[in-house]
């Protein structure tokens, strides 16, 4: 049974996170100053309200909550404002300088090597900035080359370039996600040789947490995959991880056990407490053991980079093991809740990482929903109980992350209760060996006797993911929630636990009214994409793409020489339409080929022309191989928009000025120079690379 009553922390942390949230979507511009003036006023406020309380409590107790309320939230608006990332304004489209530290592991990429970078310095000409913001550094660096390590400070040459959509609806919104990371530019590094400031081996170096992951990784002997597998699950480092492996685990629903959470700090500090119970005997206190355990958990958050999900875990039981040495036993509910506000007075911002919203929300469902199936299911039998209880755990935590997961990555895992049955103890045999071995590789005594260990339970691991991850069926792709959609699934969710925990009618008949109000808004949905239409014309470099929907029936037509271009437009296609309940069909163009869709239709006028559409838009679309001498297909139909596919000539001007009576749209399947050589009137050309998709919609 949850009691409110004993989870007094909400009372501060519901006005400090929603003021938190306030400040750091705030639109209106507001100083600081003016929020922290307010700020000091309320709390003064506070204090003589509670003065008077003494005289009439009746009087002056709601006035106090109120208050409180008020100045709880007036903080978090603050420290929102603080912390809420903003762009530096940095130079664009020219040559800069820049110093900063790396920040992770360089990846390699299609035809660079990227990295994260901590710009500290900027210097475009006479001019010197000196910001503090995140770049995607992207590097054409030989083979020869020294990559840059995390924690280095090095210095480059090169081009800053702000961070945009493709804008094609249903694709992912990288912009806004690496904003709230704070990383507003990318940065191409030229070939001018860079510069590693401080030195590989130089002494003003600092010693990272990176440096304490590589220094225990190099102790481990093995396959490459066991490698990457025993830093990601016991260290936090996965840069080494290869996209086979992260397919396999994504299939399977297991990423969770490839991010060190609270389940790897739950085993590390079970295994501690029993390893290190001779200091009680010894010592008869158990303050030195709990002290102990602190110092390693906190120690083990810094080597692994104090992620949302240690962070949480480790302030979880650290005040479990203080109010175990206190003699205290507070609700867990409200221990949980007391590490998410201490976090959030730390960094406000961290209510935007998907980490720490993941992280809370499963722990939580466990909470609140793992109960309610031990209560279900009474079994007397050990194993049957184990087996009953992982599964309920499993089962609540999806139930719990479902909406979040199916927003911020588009899919949902199948076989996750079976993936948690077998994953869970190989990774509590993995944690617990590695810990044990810990002292044993730092000062590098009988590594072979753990290496094999380690090596063997992460191969068996990985064979498993990979097992499980083969099952048809294993995700459900192509999922599209919206932001009301999430809100909606949390909000049901929430009422359902409060019924399960309360057998009160309220909480019933709110239950009943969000479900009219969900079917009211899934009818008016559906109501509105029936009676309604759009057109796209979609960004793909190397190629071009354009959607007609009219109701549920869509057409797709598709210009790419490229078959590897030609595969990631099938692959958006697939998940961003083809799933959501439309029906489709698919065209591929080529030279003079014809294309009959559902609602619309694609023939060619000329060689490198086609006209495309139907009675409610009608477009023209040139490709590379239009011929100029035939210019006249331009001004022989009434088009809504034309389309440059590629990089069509044209010989006369006046023929240009026709562009002035439609939409002229220019996608990425051409060069970014190439709408600079139609020397036409600023702002008469659509540039997908620029503005995002083309979308009319009706």
């Amino acid at each position: 049974m949850i009691e409110l009553k004993r989870v007094p922390v909400l009372r501060t942390l519901v006005p400090f996170t929603a003021g938190s949230l306030l400040g750091i979507h705030a639109v209106v511009a507001t100083e600081i100053l003016t929020v922290w003036i307010i700020n000091l006023t309320c709390w003064i406020c506070l204090a003589l309200v509670f003065r008077m309380m003494k005289r009439n409590p009746v009087l002056f107790s709601g006035v106090f909550c109120l208050t409180a309320f008020l100045c709880f939230m007036a903080t978090g608006y603050g420290t929102g404002l603080l912390v809420r990332p903003r762009d530096p304004g940095l130079p664009l489209d020219q040559k800069v300088l820049v110093r900063g530290s790396v920040l992770e592991e360089a990846s390699p990429a299609n035809r660079s090597w990227v990295t994260s970078m901590h710009l500290r310095l900027v210097a475009a000409g006479d001019s010197v900035i000196v910001t503090n913001t995140v770049v995607r550094l992207y590097l054409e660096m030989p083979s020869d080359s020294v990559l840059p390590a995390p924690g280095e400070s090095w210095q480059f040459f090169g081009y800053l370039h702000a961070i945009k959509n493709s804008g094609n609806p249903g694709s992912p919104d990288y912009e806004k996600i690496l904003r709230r990371r704070n990383c507003w530019y990318r940065f191409y590094a030229d070939d001018l040789p860079a510069v590693n400031c401080a030195g590989r081996k130089g002494e003003d170096r600092k010693l990272s947490n990176a440096d304490i992951r590589q220094a225990i990784a190099d102790r481990w002997e093995g396959e490459p995959e066991e490698l990457s597998l025993l830093k990601a699950v016991c260290l936090g480092d996965r840069s080494d991880l290869t996209p086979a492996m992260e397919h396999d685990f994504s299939r399977a629903g297991g990423m969770h056990i490839l991010a060190v959470s609270g389940l790897h700090v739950g085993l590390i500090w079970w295994v501690l407490c029993h390893a290190l119970s001779f200091l009680v005997r010894i010592t008869g206190r158990e303050m030195f053991r709990t002290l102990l355990i602190l110092v390693i958990l906190w120690t083990y958050a810094w080597v692994t980079g104090f992620s949302s999900s240690v962070c949480r875990a480790v302030t979880m039981f650290s005040l479990l093991s203080s109010g175990r040495l206190l003699d205290q036993r507070s609700s867990t509910l409200n221990g949980i809740l007391v590490s998410a506000f201490l976090l959030l007075v730390l960094d406000p911002s961290r209510i935007l990482d998907v980490g720490f919203q993941l992280s809370y929300v499963a722990v939580l469902g466990i909470i609140t929903i793992q109960p309610c199936f031990r209560m279900l299911f009474r079994v007397r039998h050990r194993l049957l109980r184990w087996i009953l209880d992982a599964t309920g755990v499993s089962i609540a935590a999806q139930l719990a992350t479902g909406p979040l997961v199916a927003y911020y990555f588009h899919q949902l895992p199948v076989y996750g209760i079976l993936t948690n049955l077998v994953a869970v103890p190989l990774l509590s045999c993995i944690i617990t060996v590695f810990v044990i071995s810990s002292p044993f590789l730092a000062t590098g005594c009988c590594t072979w006797l753990f290496n094999g260990l380690l090596t063997n339970l992460g191969a068996l691991l990985n064979h498993t993911m990979a097992f499980i991850g083969s099952f048809p069926g294993s995700v459900i792709p192509g999922l599209q929630p919206g932001r009301m959609d999430v809100w909606f699934m949390l909000i049901f969710f929430l009422l359902a636990v409060f019924i399960l925990h309360d057998r009160r009618n309220l909480f019933r008949y709110l239950l009943l009214a969000h479900l009219v109000v969900i079917t009211g808004r899934t009818a008016l949905d559906r109501y509105q994409t029936i009676h309604s239409a759009e057109f796209v014309a979609a960004h793909f470099y190397g190629g071009s793409l354009l959607i007609f929907r009219e109701g549920y029936q869509v057409d797709y037509y598709m210009w790419s020489g490229n078959p590897v271009v030609s595969d990631r437009m099938r692959a958006y296609m697939d998940n961003a339409w083809g799933n959501r309940c439309y029906r489709h069909a698919a065209v591929s163009i080529e030279d003079f080929s014809i294309g009959n869709g559902l609602i619309t239709a694609c023939h060619p006028l000329c060689r490198g022309a086609w006209q495309v559409g139907n009675d409610r838009v009608r477009g023209l679309v040139l490709s590379g191989v239009f011929d100029p001498v035939k210019q006249q297909v331009l001004s022989e139909g009434d088009w809504d928009f034309i389309l440059l596919s590629g990089e069509p000539r044209f010989i006369s001007t006046i023929n240009k000025g026709f562009f002035s009576r439609c939409d002229l749209v220019v996608d990425g399947s051409g060069r970014p120079w190439y709408p600079e050589k139609l020397n036409l009137p600023p702002g008469t050309v659509y540039l997908t690379g620029q503005q995002g998709a083309y979308v009319k919609r009706w």
